[in-house]
């Protein structure tokens, strides 16, 4: 279920995955079951700042998104949602934002409660350290 749901498409664990998300390797031992479980059918109840997308048009019409990594006066360095390192301009910028809802799906409607609480108990299992 973990795999079939594409987890590691932005999630890292034990080595495995995309460094996107939030690394899942001990998430066992910093959230109990029911954090676990809102995390999975309300992902953006508490998104901490690092998980917050950015988006921005430039002047010339093109829309980014993505994490914020570093900026500095004149750019924003951003990982987009290809996992591609992107540096920018800031004087190239037209308007910028910061969404601070978790781009992460809600599986409240994906997976049947018996899933959620499997989902949840396989999660619960990760104690090792984080990568």
């Amino acid at each position: 279920m973990f795999q079939s749901n594409r987890c590691l498409n932005c999630h890292w664990l034990n080595g495995a995955g995309a460094a996107r998300g939030l690394d899942l390797s001990a998430i066992g031992s910093r959230l109990n079951a029911t954090d676990l479980l809102v995390a999975l059918n309300d992902p953006s109840a508490d998104v901490a700042p690092e998980y917050w997308t950015w988006q921005a048009t430039t002047k010339a019409g093109t829309t980014l998104r993505g994490q914020r990594l570093n900026e500095d006066t004149f750019s924003l360095q951003i990982i987009d949602q290809t996992g591609h390192l992107r540096s920018v301009a800031k004087a190239d910028l037209r308007s910028q934002s910061l969404d601070h809802r978790s781009p992460m799906p809600s599986f409240r409607e994906k997976l049947t409660d018996a899933q959620r609480n499997d989902l949840v108990a396989y999660l619960s299992t990760l104690q090792g350290a984080a990568q």
